[in-house]
């Protein structure tokens, strides 16, 4: 089991040194927020030396990391925003060994924070979902998470990646062309070339749903020499209903239904309507909160016909808990993975569901 019982913020809350946030965006004002409701002040905000340009952020201005430690000798830097780009991540485990260094996990998308008081709240929970997981490594990574969460430290998931690779192989995927895959969140395309190396380019039917405008036009024409009898792309949000959502485009990865910003009305769709004229075999959900959703909405269908599945579980803060405890209820044969490969904060989180048992490591 996990090892962390207090946080870091109430470690933050009994320690007097200047705390410094790394970075801008999103990502730092929900770790300024938390502060705030700690009571905890920020001393200062730094970002690495090519984003500098005299800005302002929540009153501060942006410096340096040299100059950030020119000001502050001796700081407790925070992480404030989120990356899988190998140099960047260089750069961040350099910088964890200068000073004392932290790496808040706090949800993408919604409220709520993995405190002592959620783990009080939630121990039953924590313990049947670690049951839940079918072999040693997904337990775990499972409590590298937790105690992640908790604390922020950075060598919890540094020392829990897994290639992605050897994630997909989880799956199983028959080489003879049997997958039909419905990609929910397919992006540029990326998770559909993932799947057309694991399948040697064979196969039965690919859905790729992207909200998305620029990155569906990318999929599209990415994709259209697979020919439109076996290719299928829709420009459309998915949900546990059909009908039309505000959607947030923040560009990336990570535009979602949203009700506030820079939002535009699109059509939304539920795995039922989806797969009316095929069942697929093989069902990826990276939907920025909405993974939740999307399984309510293809209840029947994962009830029913079992599909291999590969679930983000790092958007909203019981994620974790709340899609294994779901996905087990709808189908209590699923064999449970947990895998990570290598980001931080605690992105890119996938468990594997999968009827039929595995080789694992």
């Amino acid at each position: 089991m996990f090892q962390e019982t207090f946080s870091l913020w109430s470690y933050l809350a009994g320690n007097d040194k200047p705390i410094i946030l790394y970075g801008m965006g999103d990502g730092a004002d929900k770790i300024a927020e938390v502060l705030e409701m700690y009571g905890l002040p920020l001393s200062g905000v730094c970002a690495s030396d090519s984003f500098v340009r005299g800005q302002s952020f929540r009153g501060f201005t942006v410096t340096t990391i040299d100059d950030m430690f020119a000001d502050f000798p001796d700081p407790i830097v925070l992480l404030a925003f989120g990356t899988n780009k190998p140099e960047v991540l260089d750069d961040i485990y350099e910088l964890s060994t200068q000073c004392e260094f932290y790496v808040p996990d706090l949800p993408v998308v919604g409220g709520g924070i993995w405190n002592e008081d959620y783990i009080e709240r939630n121990i039953r929970r924590i313990e049947r979902v670690r049951g839940l997981l079918a072999d040693e490594w997904s337990q775990f990574l499972f409590d590298c998470i937790i105690d992640f969460r908790l604390s922020g430290v950075l060598d919890y998931v540094r020392n829990s990646y897994s290639d992605k690779y050897e994630m997909l192989s989880l799956l199983q995927l028959d080489p003879d062309g049997a997958e039909s895959y419905l990609d929910l969140g397919a992006f540029d395309g990326d998770t559909v070339q993932d799947f057309l190396e694991m399948t040697s380019g064979e196969f039965h039917r690919i859905t790729a749903v992207e909200p998305d405008m620029k990155n569906f036009m990318k999929l599209r024409r990415r994709f259209y020499q697979l020919g439109l009898d076996k290719f299928f792309a829709f420009n459309a949000a998915v949900s546990d209903h059909d009908g039309t959502t505000d959607f947030f485009a923040a560009g990336g990865k990570h535009g979602k239904i949203s009700d506030s910003g820079r939002t535009r009305e699109i059509y939304c769709r539920s795995i039922l309507s989806l797969c009316e004229d095929d069942t697929p075999t093989y069902i990826k959900m990276d939907i920025e909160g909405a993974e939740e959703a999307a399984i309510l909405g293809g209840a029947e269908l994962i009830r029913n016909a079992k599909p291999k599945l590969m679930v983000a579980v790092y958007h909203r803060c019981d994620d974790l808990l709340r899609i294994p405890e779901l996905l087990h209820d709808l189908n209590p044969d699923y064999k449970f993975y947990l895998r990570k490969t290598e980001s931080l904060p605690g992105w890119d989180l996938n468990l594997v569901a999968m009827s039929s048992v595995p080789d694992t490591r």
